[in-house]
């Protein structure tokens, strides 16, 4: 602060220049015109500011006193003060000063930044008035103002300082005193001055207001504000931007924070370093675990196959892809995902070894697979028994699917899972051939044939015999040959044709009046086809059809010596004719049979059968030159063997005796009308006709 002098150069040690009437001269309208304008207040009048002198005088007479007596004995402090202002750069002090009275800081700030600058221009005198005063007064604001005070002396040109000398100093002490007695606005040195004087002011005095200290304006220019603020701010950015190259050239060689490789932090970790982690957990924690169809397993280590990772330089590609300048976005919690492949290499014959070489290939230990096949129960009956797997490693098979399981980096494989891995069987229990053939043989047994012979005799084909009609080969194969089967086809009715075949060509017979007699017939009796037969069982048995039947006879005639009790018997010895019906006599008569001593007109002699009956037949004889010898008419013709049969013969008055010797038929047996109509009536066709006796 600039001190002011009276109109003939005497400072005023108050403070005060004493021209004027109002108490105010030249001086102090200046000094209160730059107060007013730091701290943008209204323009003050001199009669306020003798009020305000006035107040401070009356209030604070000690801190006058104070005031005044540092300043003397300080004197010889302010020269060398003095002295020292005139090497300091007074316009340094003063525009801190007056950036402080801009600003409007504090008071308390601006009494350290008046502090600090008393000491930098080394004002030893002026810093002692301020403690001085500042004692006397009791505020922050009276330091403050007193701070101002002194930096404006240390701003006086050269020749004021040498001029002013130890008076100044006084005067300047003085003056700081004085103001001390107005407070500064929002300050809170009122209160502790109002505190201090409470002794010595009357309590019915009122407390006046005091000017703000004035506080001269230090004007800088816009142009070298501008330039510091320039300077400054390029010397933050480029600070900034060191920094800034300095952290991103070291992401130069390494990771940024927030990479991941392969799911892995590589954060702040070099190419070597990534290599290394990544050649770590490919090769150390690789092995291949192999389990048989047993249960058994076996480990393949990396050793033994010669198993190590092989970089493809895609993890230094990365670090090159990186832009270390994106650093702080990083730090800022971005990450990036890398994914490198994790190549890896082996020895495909060191594989081969190491897989041969376990226990599980040896020939000891393995046991070859077996086919599905028949079995007969003992219940004649054929059941599949399943096949067998065994555990028969197929090394061919397995090891290209275990150089693919490695390449993958696989660690675990079944072989069962591996086509092909084991020997396996060729036939098996859901075979469709096989389960055919067991179906098919299983229904040929069980074809039941029951064949019904004479006498009530029987002879049954089941399971039993035709278990031993199946073929088997020598590998176990069961089937139905055609040729076995139809071979024991025909030795079955070989065998049931000697048990059966019987012919006959004469049969006793119990007669009526002549006895038992031995009656010439045709063959009759029981003869198998067997040919025909064994064809028909043949057939059968492929079709499995089962039933009871009779066989095929090429002779099956049966021969009841009474014939049931119904027949016809002719005793031409005693030429008559008997009708036995249920094994009653329905019919005794007479009859002429063939002429006796003519051989050429014998009635034919056997057994017979009434093969049809007809009633008004006209019988013919042989042709003779294309005319019949003879005709006869009949009313009831009933024939028993080709042209000879019973009829009536109207135009014979007897009949009976020895009239068929010389005058007898000519081979038919005639019969009186009455009793050829009852033979007619009562006869059918089959009923058997017995002729014996008379030649």
């Amino acid at each position: 602060m600039s001190n002011y002098r009276d109109g003939h150069g005497v400072v005023n040690p108050t403070g005060i220049n004493n021209e004027g009437s109002g108490g105010i001269g030249p001086a102090g309208e200046e000094l209160l015109a730059e107060l007013n304008h730091a701290y943008e207040r209204p323009l003050q009048t001199s009669g306020s500011l003798s009020n305000v002198s006035g107040a401070g005088e009356a209030k604070l007479p000690e801190a006058d006193e104070a005031a005044a007596a540092a300043g003397e004995a300080k004197l010889s402090e302010a020269d060398e003060a003095a002295a020292a202002a005139e090497e300091t750069k007074s316009a340094e002090a003063a525009e801190t000063v007056a950036t402080a009275g801009e600003g409007g800081v504090s008071a308390d700030a601006e009494t350290e930044a008046a502090e600090e600058k008393a000491e930098t221009t080394g004002s030893e005198a002026a810093e002692t008035a301020a403690a001085g005063t500042a004692e006397a007064a009791g505020t922050t604001a009276a330091t403050e103002t007193f701070a101002v005070g002194t930096l404006e002396a240390a701003e006086a040109t050269e020749a004021e300082a040498t001029e002013a000398g130890a008076t100044e100093a006084g005067a300047t002490a003085a003056a700081a005193a004085e103001t001390l007695a107005a407070p500064l606005p929002g300050d809170t040195a009122p209160a502790n001055a109002a505190s201090a004087d409470t002794a010595q002011v009357s309590p019915a005095q009122p407390e006046p207001s005091a000017p703000e200290p004035p506080v001269p304006e230090k004007r800088t220019s816009i142009w070298i504000k501008l330039l510091r603020t320039s300077l400054l701010l390029a010397a933050i950015i480029g600070a900034f931007v060191f920094y800034y190259l300095t952290q991103s050239y070291q992401y130069t060689d390494k990771f940024m924070i927030g990479t991941f490789v392969n799911g892995n932090d590589v954060s702040g970790q070099t190419v070597a370093e990534v290599e290394e982690d990544i050649r770590a957990r490919v090769e150390d924690t690789y092995s291949l675990t192999l389990t048989f169809r047993d249960g058994a397993q076996e480990t393949i280590t990396p050793e033994e196959i010669g198993y190590r990772y092989v970089s493809t330089g895609e993890v230094e590609q990365a670090l090159l892809d990186q832009n270390p300048l994106t650093w702080v976005l990083r730090n800022m919690g971005q990450t990036v995902e890398i994914d490198v492949p994790e190549n890896h290499t082996f020895d495909e014959a060191k594989l081969a070894e190491v897989v041969k070489a376990m226990p599980e290939f040896q020939v000891e230990n393995v046991v070859t697979p077996t086919n599905a096949y028949l079995n007969i129960t003992d219940k004649n009956e054929f059941e599949i028994v399943p096949e067998t797997q065994g555990n028969a490693p197929i090394a061919d098979a397995i090891l290209p699917a275990l150089n693919e399981l490695v390449t993958n980096s696989e660690m675990e494989g079944n072989l069962n899972d591996i086509k092909g891995s084991y020997e396996t069987p060729t036939v098996t229990a859901d075979n469709p051939d096989l389960i055919y053939q067991r179906d098919n043989l299983n229904k040929f047994l069980s074809t039941k044939i029951t064949y019904k012979l004479p006498k009530d005799a029987t002879k049954t084909i089941d399971r039993g015999m035709l278990i031993n009609w199946i073929t088997r080969q020598d590998n176990g194969y069961y089937y139905l040959d055609d040729t076995t089967i139809h071979d024991n086809c025909a030795k079955f009715v070989a065998e049931i044709a000697a048990q059966v075949d019987e012919r006959h060509n004469s049969i006793p017979f119990p007669s009526t009046n002549s006895g038992t007699i031995n009656l010439s017939c045709a063959e009759y009796g029981h003869v198998i086809d067997q040919p025909g037969e064994t064809e028909a069982l043949f057939k059968e048995l492929k079709d499995c059809t089962s039933e009871e039947k009779e066989p095929l006879y090429s002779l099956n005639k049966n021969v009841d010596p009474r014939f049931g009790g119904t027949y016809v018997e002719a005793d031409l010895s005693n030429q008559h004719v008997y009708y036995y019906e249920n094994g009653q006599l329905i019919l005794d008569t007479p009859c002429v049979s063939g002429t006796k001593y003519d051989s050429s007109r014998h009635t034919v002699l056997g057994l017979y059968s009434i093969y049809y009956k007809q009633r008004n037949r006209t019988l013919q004889g042989p042709m003779v030159n294309g005319v019949p010898s003879y005709t006869s008419f009949v009313n009831f013709w009933m024939p028993f063997y080709k042209g000879y049969g019973l009829h009536d013969a109207s135009w014979r008055g007897s009949f009976g005796g020895t009239i068929y010797y010389s005058s007898g038929s000519h081979g038919c047996i005639n019969l009186p009308y009455n009793a050829a109509a009852t033979l007619y009536e009562h006869t059918e066709v089959g009923t058997p006709v017995i002729v014996f006796g008379g030649y």
